[in-house]
């Protein structure tokens, strides 16, 4: 796809490094001569600072530079030892400058020539070298006769030096010609054919090559040669002197139409800026603009622009289109006016290709930069208008361009489904066939919010896996991954997967930490997520604070789209607490904004929101419109997610006077909208409204399997045998081993007797969490009779109820405690090994459909609930095989979990995987030999040799027998690669 990204330089310098080390070297030095030629090209300079810091020790770099290396590289100080050298430190002495005459050019010069010489240049060994040129020529020709004679003040006076002896030999009248190669950056010989004639060229160069040791080939197949930087710096003021502008100003024409003939917009450019001729550049960028773009030249085409005068930018179309776009990103508030001007110059010429191109930055600028989707919208049809006419006429990289914005402006503006599918296939089509892999990551962002903004997550979850290799792709951008980044901290929140939506905000945050711009992107994203969160645990307060932080943020004072979402929530706030006057001043505020801006989405979002605040406010006119409104714009874009949001603040508005037909129908709606998508969450989901709601649904039997089930995962809800709401009890075998009930109580597991220990974890082991009576009887009593094992297990039932009417009162125990029709059954009960279970099993199922993403949050969830102790079960009974089946699938599910993490890059976490579960498990050779190659890998040697050892103890224990720990090790080592061996000795 062309030049990485300027902003990408430094993880390039990074990636290039580490690809470095892997390489085992000699010591040696790289040597980079002139390194202040950068000093205005940030991003080599970015580039190669990263590169030297983290190269491995046996690279070692010498930098020579006239400027400070750290002013020119932008960096206060390297994290690697650094020797600094000083001009005053290279300055030849005495002695060292006789050695020099004599070693190199073979000269035994008298001791007052050498001293005149030093006093001349001080030492300088660029000066010293120079004289010895000379004095080597003189010598040579046999027209020595006295010491050479340099400028008392050489350092700053070489061009005069140049002309008086380095061009020495060259005719006078050929001084001229000379002085317009030097105002050349580089001197193709065709040009040279075209400014001095065939002849005349070659006679030139063939005396330059003879006579001056500062010119020279610099590319033998292309014949393009240059004079040494020193020489051509030295003799351009000279050169701009005695040339006219007029005759300045030719050269540089005939150099543009060189290089435009031979493709080389860049270098026309610069040339056109030299000359100074605006309508000139005006067409090369009309020609070859979007191709620089294209090629992420961003950077040096806005160095060209900023070098005309803004108001004479402002009066040529493509001036105005490419200076705005150089700028968007880093200035959009100056971008903004130039896009437009650009815009209404092209519609007066009524120059499609330029529309085209103005329409779609536009477009894009006003959802990716300033969020006022409304002044998209006549943009928005024009480009649809033109690119229907004319998009198999354009280049690749166009319809490419066109197809992005046209998707994305449909689905900010009025999230018209069929259109948006359109441009997104079509997009994404293009951009796979021609392995884009920035544009694809790209595209499948739009696709995914496509299918999020109507609830659709089924497609969601699909795009988030498509585009999850790309993460750890170096040809998608680092603001690309971002922007995946993103969407998947914005599913986990719109899912209600809190737990992973904490972890991977974390790791978001973290990631720009160091980076103002991208904590900008982010910010005003995390905190509406986190006020959704927030009253999704129905804590207001947190709610609160997170609304005035993001309302005192200069995004949010500046953007009308974020701080309408913060002025909804807050409205929503201000009317849980009652604030009537406030939240009403709140709901106009918000209002107004979202009208200025637009996009149905949210305009959607906006009216549920506010209708939930009139509903809380008991004002149910104003609460009905505004549900209305939202649902009328869902149903016209074919929303099945945020009309739940309306059903279920309608159904407890309604409810507040009595339980009607009405009241039932909206219940009925949102939980058959919860199930047919399989969510949990909503926007503005509080349990204060959902409660009532799951009850009602429990009760008139509406969904009632998933309405259950939504009060145990959301509200920590169980229901009694008269459809009654309870709390559940939790029961944790994972960590503390503790029964705890939801208000605080809890009891040590420990406290229990060995037959009720024994009791409860039968029972846990058990299909269902039942078992019959006579089974559970012979477990614990096998000993005994019948009767007496009936007995036994009555009473061992009522001790057990006693104890639990201890956490659950007022509560009956006999609801968590059942002996239904000779069956022992535990009922509203959160158990966390089999919640393990559940999440494990889920993960590998994941992972084996491909699905890595999922997989990963379904092993966080796991993982969270394994403790320091692990399954301490007893093992008893039908019982030993579900303590091996969990150990099992904690031993299997940290081997595959630990692969999805290696190949996303992330090493660090999988160590700390695999030695959790290696800490358990050291006689595992599959975990071990996991454990010993994700090391051996990485360089940590010892480490490697360590699991060695511990796999090889833990044998030991197992086994008296020397045979049986040799046999061990012998296959550890036959399931190792030879590559793997072989590190064990390094």
């Amino acid at each position: 796809e062309g030049a990485i990204h300027h902003s990408e330089a430094p993880k390039f310098g990074t990636m290039l490094a580490e690809e470095i080390c892997k390489v085992t070297g000699h010591q040696f030095l790289l040597v980079l001569d002139d390194l202040h030629l950068i000093e205005r090209s940030m991003e080599s300079a970015a580039l190669l600072s990263s590169l030297i810091q983290h190269t491995p020790s046996w690279m070692q770099w010498v930098l020579v530079s006239r400027h400070s290396v750290k002013k020119v590289l932008g960096v206060d100080h390297f994290n690697i030892p650094s020797l600094r050298v000083e001009n005053t430190e290279l300055d030849f002495s005495l002695e060292e400058s006789a050695q020099l005459y004599q070693s190199i050019f073979g000269l035994a010069l008298p001791l007052e020539e050498i001293q005149q010489l030093q006093r001349q240049t001080e030492g300088w060994i660029t000066g010293l070298v120079l004289a010895g040129l000379h004095m080597d020529k003189t010598e040579k020709l046999g027209t020595r006769k006295e010491c050479f004679i340099a400028p008392p003040d050489i350092r700053s006076r070489l061009g005069y030096y140049f002309l008086q002896d380095a061009l020495a030999e060259i005719p006078q009248e050929r001084f001229r010609k000379i002085f317009q190669l030097v105002l050349l950056e580089d001197m193709p010989l065709p040009l040279l054919h075209n400014l001095f004639g065939r002849e005349s060229a070659e006679e030139l160069i063939r005396e330059l090559e003879g006579n001056n040791h500062f010119f020279r080939c610099i590319d033998d197949d292309r014949a393009v040669y240059n004079f040494h930087h020193l020489f051509r710096d030295s003799l351009l003021p000279l050169a701009e002197q005695e040339l006219s502008i007029q005759s300045q100003k030719l050269l540089f024409r005939q150099a543009v139409q060189y290089h435009l003939g031979r493709c080389e917009p860049l270098r026309a450019l610069h040339y056109v800026v030299r000359c100074g001729d605006i309508p000139l550049c005006e067409d090369i960028l009309s020609q070859f603009g979007f191709e620089l773009l294209y090629l992420n030249q961003t950077r040096t085409l806005y160095r060209i622009l900023k070098t005309f005068p803004k108001e004479t930018i402002s009066n040529y179309p493509w001036l105005s289109y490419y200076y705005g776009t150089c700028r968007q990103d880093s200035f959009p508030s100056e971008a903004l006016p130039f896009l437009i001007n650009a815009q209404a110059l092209f519609a007066d010429q009524k120059n499609e290709l330029g529309l085209l191109l103005a329409n779609s930055q536009l477009v894009e600028f006003h959802i990716i930069i300033d969020g006022q989707f409304n002044l998209m919208a006549g943009y928005l049809a024009d480009l649809e208008d033109v690119f229907s006419r004319r998009h198999m006429s354009l280049s690749l990289p166009l319809q490419l361009k066109i197809a992005h914005a046209l998707a994305l402006g449909h689905c900010f503006l009025q999230m018209d489904i069929k259109k948006v599918e359109q441009f997104d296939s079509m997009a994404l089509r293009l951009s796979k066939e021609n392995r884009l892999d920035n544009m694809t990551a790209s595209v499948q962002l739009i696709r995914a919010y496509r299918h999020g903004f109507i609830g659709n997550w089924k497609g969601c979850f699909e795009e988030v896996e498509a585009s999850f290799k790309s993460m750890v792709n170096p040809r998608v951008s680092t603001l690309g991954k971002l922007f995946l980044q993103m969407l998947q901290v914005n599913l986990l929140e719109m899912t209600g997967d809190f737990v992973n939506y904490r972890d991977q905000k974390r790791t978001l945050e973290q990631g720009a930490e160091q980076d103002l711009l991208l904590q900008s992107v982010i910010g005003p994203f995390l905190h509406i997520w986190d006020i959704d969160s927030a009253l999704a645990k129905n804590d207001i307060d947190t709610a609160e604070r997170i609304v005035n932080k993001g309302l005192q943020s200069s995004y949010a004072a500046t953007k009308a789209h974020m701080r309408s979402q913060l002025l909804h929530y807050h409205a929503f706030i201000l009317a849980l607490q009652q604030k009537k006057k406030e939240a009403l001043e709140t709901i106009e505020k918000s209002l107004e904004l979202r009208q200025k801006v637009g996009g149905n989405a949210f305009i959607i979002l906006n009216y549920q929101i506010l209708g939930a605040a009139f509903a809380q406010l008991g004002m149910v006119k104003e609460a009905e419109d505004f549900f209305n409104r939202a649902m009328i714009i869902s149903d016209k874009i074919g929303d099945e997610f945020q009309r739940i949001s309306i059903y279920a603040h309608r159904a407890w508005l309604r409810l507040q006077s009595g339980e009607t037909p009405e009241v039932l129908k909206d219940v009925e709606q949102c939980l058959r909208h919860l199930t047919k998508k399989k969510c949990s969450h909503f926007f503005s989901f509080m349990p204060n409204i959902m409660e009532p709601i799951l009850e009602l649904a429990i009760c008139h039997n509406i969904e009632p399997d998933y309405a259950q089930k939504l009060l145990s995962k959301k509200l920590h809800k169980g229901v009694d045998k008269n459809l009654g709401l309870i709390p559940l009890l939790d029961i944790r075998l994972l960590s503390d081993l503790m029964i705890s009930s939801t208000d605080g109580r809890q009891s040590n597991i420990h406290e229990l007797t060995e037959n009720e220990r024994r009791f409860l974890y039968i029972i846990i082991a058990s299909p269902g969490l039942q078992i019959t009576q006579s089974l559970m009887s012979l477990h614990c009593w096998p000993e005994k009779s019948p009767d007496r094992q009936r007995s036994s297990l009555d009473v061992l039932v009522s001790r057990l109820r006693k104890r639990l009417s201890l956490l659950v009162s007022p509560v009956k125990p006999m609801e968590y405690l059942a002996v239904e029709q000779g069956i022992v059954k535990l009922k509203n009960c959160r158990i966390d090994v089999l919640q393990f279970l559940q999440h494990a099993k889920q993960g590998r199922t994941h992972a084996r459909q491909g699905e890595m993403w999922q997989a990963g949050n379904s092993f966080h969830h796991a993982f969270r609930l394994w403790g320091e102790t692990g399954f301490t079960g007893l093992k008893v009974g039908n019982i030993d095989l579900f303590h091996e089946n969990v150990e099992h699938e904690f031993v299997h599910s940290s081997k595959v979990w630990a692969s999805l993490l290696v190949d996303q890059g992330k090493n660090g976490k999988a160590s700390q995987v695999l030695e959790t579960a290696f800490r358990f498990f050291p006689q595992d050779m599959q975990l071990a030999r996991q454990c010993y190659d994700l090391y051996a890998r990485s360089g940590r040697h010892n480490h490697a040799q360590n699991v060695l050892r511990y796999f090889k103890n833990a044998h030991q224990q197992l086994s008296e027998d020397p045979q049986d720990v040799e046999e061990a090790v012998a296959a550890f080592w036959d399931i190792c690669g030879p590559e793997e061996k072989g590190l064990m000795f390094h």
